[in-house]
């Protein structure tokens, strides 16, 4: 696992890292990707709970003392923007139905081996 990632995308790369080498879709040289997409992963988690917390919208002033216009928050776009790159990485790793009907791969034997090697990088 990369150091310096927040304990959300931590949680992520556990999580999915034993499925994508159990799907046949994840190799050594794919850490850095797999690190981005983690990332952005824990972007979405943050930013969605933000949201929730002060809803979809606020209140802007609209010039002037007594103009009031309510505005998208601007979270939603750092929310889209983390979504887009997630479903970048997802086609990648096979990460949908429609992905995985598009990559062939050789299942490795030994999964839980395997998993210990990439969690270890070697």
């Amino acid at each position: 696992m990369p150091s310096g990632m927040c304990s959300q995308a931590k949680r992520e790369w556990k999580r999915i890292v034993p499925l994508l080498l159990d799907l046949g879709t994840l190799t050594q040289v794919d850490g850095v990707a797999l690190h981005m997409y983690c990332e952005a992963y824990a972007t979405y988690i943050e930013v969605t709970k933000l949201i929730r917390l002060e809803g979809l919208t606020y209140i802007a002033d609209g010039g002037d003392a007594t103009s009031k216009m309510k505005r998208p928050h601007p979270a939603l776009t750092i929310q889209n923007e983390a979504e887009r790159k997630m479903r970048s990485f997802m086609e990648c790793f096979g990460m949908s139905a429609g992905s995985r009907s598009r990559i062939k791969v050789d299942r490795p034997a030994n999964t839980a081996n395997a998993v210990e090697k990439f969690m270890e990088g070697e």
